[in-house]
């Protein structure tokens, strides 16, 4: 008869070859022919990895983790790994408790589209994405890439959202999302109404860092709508993007505030902010430049509050609505903005060392040589004629 630590020890065994066996590595489509059938291989734990190729159809849109952390990961990173939605589907869904263990890297997410997250859409999961290109989805409401609601707080980092539209959030909406977007880009995105990049309401605390918002467009909030939401923005950068109400952003009935720290809001169709019933916080940040509108435009009992900002050159006038003390009216000096460089000259008032309040202030760093005398306000007209805004600049890329 076996003794009893022989059969503890072939209990072992048999646990450890099972937790093994269901938390490998699974190559597509060399060993599995299509992402769905590598993640159902590789388990909970697994890590897939992804040949260069386009993949489409069923098994390769529609994809769902059932729970499962898996990290799928292309071998050769986004130029060289597409999945295709064909027009009709999504490529994502996650909805069953995923968390941020469960990463989807280095792909290019194209031609998807939903109601409600296009390409990716997340429900009381919160996976991670990194390293992706999510080009040309859509969605018939809200969130034409990526969708999140209140019980998820997705990871976003290093990832491209470009050419994705949608009613609400042309490229993302967070309905009371979580999480954080770090590092990513937002570039000529569309909507038809609210939020040309980003849609964020409910109370969502998501937190954009060193994002960049350029040449998105809707009717209200070129670049992002925030109503009733609190997310934060740390260090970024808003140019080029146009609506008719808040170029940059929009905000309303945002009493738990939406902060934005450090900063840039720069050559926007429709002004910098538009704040209706709401009450962001603006500190460090630089709103300059700023087309047909002027820098803040107030409606509403709204009362925004701006401290240590350069307001400078804006169409419509610099004057601040609201409780602010402490800003500058000045050039704030960069580098080139009508080319789309809005790093500072080395002799920005900017700069820590040559602001009263010894802060960095705005997105950038110093990227140029000096530029010498500062402008005026009064040369704003020639500023926009020497730099011909409405042709080369507003070229899309």
């Amino acid at each position: 008869m076996p003794s009893r630590f022989a059969l503890v020890s072939c209990a072992l065994g048999v646990l450890v070859l099972t937790t093994q066996a269901s938390a490998d590595t699974v190559y597509v489509p060399s060993e599995q022919a299509t992402i769905q059938a590598g993640i159902d291989a590789a388990g909970d734990g697994g890590t897939v990895i992804v040949s260069p190729g386009t993949y489409d159809g069923p098994g390769n849109r529609d994809i769902d983790f059932s729970g499962m952390n898996v990290t799928l990961q292309s071998s050769d990173g986004p130029s060289a790994t597409i999945i295709d939605g064909g027009g009709s589907h999504r490529a994502f869904y996650f909805h069953t408790g995923e968390d941020t263990t469960c990463l989807v890297e280095g792909f290019t997410i194209a031609n998807c589209s939903g109601d409600y997250g296009g390409a990716v859409r997340c429900q009381n999961a919160s996976p991670a994405l990194r390293d992706c290109v999510l080009s040309s989805n859509d969605a018939t409401n809200g969130g034409g890439a990526f969708h999140s609601d209140s019980n998820s707080a997705p990871r976003l980092s290093s990832c491209v959202f470009e050419f994705n539209s949608a009613q609400f959030g042309g490229a993302v909406q967070l309905d009371g999302s979580g999480g954080k977007l770090r590092d990513c880009s937002f570039d000529g995105n569309d909507a038809s109404l609210r939020g040309g990049a980003a849609y964020v309401r409910f109370i969502a605390e998501t937190e954009f860092e060193d994002c960049d918002f350029g040449y998105n467009t809707a009717q209200w909030g070129g670049a992002v709508y925030s109503v009733d939401a609190e997310s934060g923005f740390q260090g970024c950068t808003f140019t080029a993007n146009e609506a008719t109400w808040g170029g940059a952003v929009y905000v309303q009935n945002s009493y738990n505030p939406p902060a934005f720290a450090g900063c840039t809001f720069v050559d926007n169709e429709g002004g910098g902010l538009h704040v209706q019933d709401g009450c962001p916080i603006v500190t460090r940040s630089i709103i300059a430049f700023n087309r047909t509108a002027p820098a803040v435009v107030c409606s509403g009992i709204g009362v925004p509050g701006f401290s240590h900002c350069y307001v400078f050159g804006n169409a419509g006038g610099d004057s601040l609505c609201g409780v602010h003390a402490d800003n500058a009216f000045e050039d704030p000096r960069l580098c080139a903005f009508a080319e789309g460089n809005v790093e500072l000259c080395n002799d920005s008032p900017c700069l820590p060392a040559a602001n009263p309040w010894g802060e960095q202030v705005g997105s950038r760093p110093a990227g140029c040589p000096d530029c010498g005398s500062p402008v005026t306000k009064s040369s704003w007209g020639s500023i926009k004629g020497m730099y011909s805004i409405k042709g080369m600049y507003r070229m899309r890329p």
